[in-house]
Protein backbone atom coordinates (compact mmCIF):
# COMPACT_ATOMS: atom_id res chain seq x y z
CA UNK A 1 0.00 0.00 0.00
CA UNK A 2 1.22 3.46 -0.87
CA UNK A 3 1.23 6.30 1.58
CA UNK A 4 2.27 9.91 1.76
CA UNK A 5 3.84 11.91 4.55
CA UNK A 6 2.17 15.16 5.52
CA UNK A 7 2.96 17.98 7.87
CA UNK A 8 0.42 19.99 9.80
CA UNK A 9 0.25 22.13 12.93
CA UNK A 10 -0.29 18.95 14.92
CA UNK A 11 2.90 17.41 13.55
CA UNK A 12 3.87 14.94 10.87
CA UNK A 13 1.90 11.89 9.90
CA UNK A 14 1.33 9.26 7.26
CA UNK A 15 -1.82 9.03 5.21
CA UNK A 16 -2.68 6.29 2.76
CA UNK A 17 -3.17 7.32 -0.85
CA UNK A 18 -6.66 5.81 -0.73
CA UNK A 19 -7.61 8.02 2.23
CA UNK A 20 -6.09 11.04 0.52
CA UNK A 21 -8.12 10.37 -2.64
CA UNK A 22 -11.30 9.98 -0.58
CA UNK A 23 -10.70 13.29 1.17
CA UNK A 24 -9.96 14.95 -2.16
CA UNK A 25 -13.23 13.62 -3.63
CA UNK A 26 -15.16 14.83 -0.58
CA UNK A 27 -13.58 18.27 -0.87
CA UNK A 28 -14.51 18.47 -4.56
CA UNK A 29 -18.13 17.63 -3.71
CA UNK A 30 -18.15 20.30 -1.01
CA UNK A 31 -16.87 22.89 -3.48
CA UNK A 32 -19.48 21.86 -6.08
CA UNK A 33 -22.32 22.16 -3.56
CA UNK A 34 -21.00 25.51 -2.33
CA UNK A 35 -20.86 26.86 -5.89
CA UNK A 36 -24.42 25.68 -6.54
CA UNK A 37 -25.61 27.41 -3.37
CA UNK A 38 -23.80 30.63 -4.28
CA UNK A 39 -25.34 30.58 -7.75
CA UNK A 40 -28.78 30.10 -6.17
CA UNK A 41 -28.21 33.11 -3.93
CA UNK A 42 -27.82 35.36 -6.98
CA UNK A 43 -31.56 34.95 -7.61
CA UNK A 44 -32.13 37.12 -4.53
CA UNK A 45 -29.23 39.48 -5.19
CA UNK A 46 -31.42 42.55 -5.71
CA UNK A 47 -33.22 41.91 -2.40
CA UNK A 48 -30.01 41.58 -0.37
CA UNK A 49 -28.58 44.31 1.76
CA UNK A 50 -25.52 46.09 0.44
CA UNK A 51 -23.41 44.12 2.90
CA UNK A 52 -24.96 40.84 1.72
CA UNK A 53 -24.25 41.76 -1.91
CA UNK A 54 -20.64 42.61 -1.07
CA UNK A 55 -20.22 39.29 0.73
CA UNK A 56 -21.75 37.33 -2.17
CA UNK A 57 -19.56 39.23 -4.64
CA UNK A 58 -16.46 38.39 -2.58
CA UNK A 59 -17.41 34.71 -2.33
CA UNK A 60 -18.17 34.51 -6.03
CA UNK A 61 -14.71 35.92 -6.80
CA UNK A 62 -13.16 33.35 -4.46
CA UNK A 63 -14.95 30.57 -6.34
CA UNK A 64 -14.46 32.20 -9.78
CA UNK A 65 -18.18 32.51 -10.44
CA UNK A 66 -19.12 35.08 -13.06
CA UNK A 67 -22.40 36.86 -12.49
CA UNK A 68 -24.08 39.31 -14.80
CA UNK A 69 -27.13 41.24 -13.61
CA UNK A 70 -28.53 40.98 -17.13
CA UNK A 71 -28.36 37.16 -16.96
CA UNK A 72 -30.47 37.04 -13.83
CA UNK A 73 -32.91 39.65 -15.14
CA UNK A 74 -33.40 37.67 -18.35
CA UNK A 75 -34.01 34.46 -16.43
CA UNK A 76 -36.45 36.18 -14.06
CA UNK A 77 -38.31 37.77 -16.97
CA UNK A 78 -38.66 34.38 -18.69
CA UNK A 79 -39.90 32.69 -15.52
CA UNK A 80 -42.45 35.30 -14.50
CA UNK A 81 -44.04 36.22 -17.84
Amino acid sequence: MYSCVYRSEEGEGVMSVKKLLEENANFKKLVEYTIQDLEDLFWDYDRMSESGQETLDRLSRMYSIKYEESDAKGARDALFK
